[in-house]
């Protein structure tokens, strides 16, 4: 590929710079520790990860201080309220050894939810619509970028239509 996945990497400093020099707020981030950089930002991968476990603890993963009502209202922000309200025991649902119980779209939209309940400053994006279809996809870009108005995003994608709200392409 073109380097979109591994410069989200060296961002994390998962991987090192072999040339150049990434800044966080004026400091270099190779003299920073990789947790503190880490911090800065939520991540939405191509490949989410879920565990075996009910969804409310897949969402307190993100931010295990968060109430049941910022449960719900993030769960509505990604469109998922109607799945939820439809699922047997709510919350404390079981979704499945790596949420084999939901669609690729609603893993999607629940690794966003659990973006947006990081409350980061900046939010790294990799092909975050791929398994959605067209519709569910523009309102969802357009809900990110509304929430993250004052905040930084990288949005990965191969998808030149999921670009219509940045500002540089």
């Amino acid at each position: 590929g073109a380097g979109k996945t591994s410069l989200i990497n060296l961002i994390l400093k998962f991987l090192d710079p072999s040339l150049g020099t990434i800044f966080l707020d004026q400091y270099d981030i190779q003299a920073m520790d990789p947790y503190q950089v880490r911090k800065y930002f939520s991540v939405v991968s191509q490949n989410v990860k879920l565990f075996s476990a009910n969804l409310r603890e897949n969402l307190l993963l993100a931010n295990s201080q968060a109430t049941d009502d910022q449960l719900v209202k993030v769960l509505r922000q990604v469109e998922l309220e109607d799945w939820f309200s439809h699922l047997p025991d709510g919350m404390n649902t079981w979704i499945g050894d790596q949420g084999y119980k939901l669609s690729g779209g609603e893993r999607q939209r629940l690794a966003i939810a659990r973006a947006l309940l990081q409350d980061r400053p900046f939010l790294l994006l990799d092909e975050p619509v791929e398994h959605l279809d067209t519709k569910m996809a523009e309102r969802l870009i357009d809900t990110v970028f509304q929430l993250f108005d004052t905040r930084g995003i990288l949005w990965v994608s191969h998808d030149h239509a999921s670009t219509h709200k940045a500002n540089k392409v």
